[in-house]
């Protein structure tokens, strides 16, 4: 039987685990979704991460833990970013059939790290397009939309918060922000047990 004093540590690991990916949630939500306040995601970003380590350091009693979320957290939290800009054009974008008036095409050599040349040609393509009010004038991709004078899909942000995409190209997919989430959640529920174990108590003085 856990004395409560090592069942409100245990229940403090599990809060400050939801607190952490909470908090790199609301990051993505401040930047794409919320008021554009300057700054404020990096704050929040670094407080989730202050929050994860010492807090499951001081209440778990080990270090692989603390040591283990300081490194998955910022890592994750590129991907809740990416996952909350994906939410972007889904949730409030604007569809609309542009044309296409122009179309240049750019090649450039990029260093990759590969074993043959050390670098490979990438090619970009630039639309300057005719939509509706509000649109997008011009519209960079790794492919070509369309021919010049061809019509297509294009779906915007009115907030300008993100690129536009061809409408095709616009879909999100909560499963892997979702699996990460859980898999962080389990990674700081492994200072549970140090937190459950019975503390030596302070020595008593006459």
């Amino acid at each position: 039987m856990h004395e409560p004093l090592a069942l409100l540590r245990a229940t403090g690991v599990v809060a400050v685990g939801l607190l952490s990916v909470g908090g790199f949630v609301l990051v993505g939500r401040l930047d794409y979704f919320g008021p554009h306040i300057p700054g404020a995601g990096p704050v929040v970003a670094v407080l989730s991460i202050a929050l994860a380590v010492v807090g499951t350091g001081l209440l778990g009693g080990q270090p692989f833990t603390p040591i283990a979320l300081l490194i998955a957290l910022p890592l994750a939290g590129f991907v809740f970013h990416d996952a909350a800009a994906d939410r972007v054009l889904p949730t409030r974008g604007v569809t609309a059939t542009c044309r296409v008036d122009d179309l240049t095409s750019r090649s450039a050599d990029v260093q990759d790290g590969s074993v043959e040349t050390g670098s490979r040609t990438v090619t970009r393509h630039l639309q300057r397009l005719s939509c509706p009010p509000g649109g997008p004038s011009m519209l960079n991709s790794a492919k070509p939309l369309a021919g010049k004078g061809s019509t297509v899909s294009i779906t915007w942000d009115p907030q300008h918060r993100v690129d536009p995409r061809q409408t095709r190209d616009v879909h999100s997919s909560p499963l892997w922000p979702v699996t990460l989430a859980v898999a962080l959640l389990l990674l700081t529920c492994t200072a549970v047990p140090g937190a459950l174990r019975r503390r030596p108590s302070a020595p008593e003085t006459r």
